[in-house]
């Protein structure tokens, strides 16, 4: 199944938490993006302008808002440097 998302943030920490009660209701997406929950895999549409520093095989965190409900969830994954993300965490949750 997919699941479409407006991104709101990408942050280079794994140490952090996830950030699961910030709400980011007022905050402006910086990407949209697409959850394949068979796969695992969160594939961005984005420009090297809205993340020129991404690197390929680090670590990030993500928070993302459902386009569906405005709900927002938590991913934490690998980045593959094809604007997608191999997920490991989803919601503090290990899948």
């Amino acid at each position: 199944m997919y699941i479409d998302y407006e991104i709101l943030s990408v942050v280079e920490d794994m140490s952090a938490a996830p950030q699961s009660d910030f709400h980011g209701m007022n905050c402006t997406p910086i990407a949209i993006g697409r959850y394949d929950d068979s796969t695992k895999m969160l594939c961005l549409s984005a420009t090297q302008a809205n993340f020129p520093n991404l690197s390929s095989g680090q670590k990030y965190n993500i928070i993302a808002r459902k386009k569906e409900n405005q709900k927002t969830d938590s991913f934490s994954g690998t980045y593959n440097s094809d604007w997608s993300f191999r997920i490991f965490q989803y919601n503090g949750m290990t899948v």
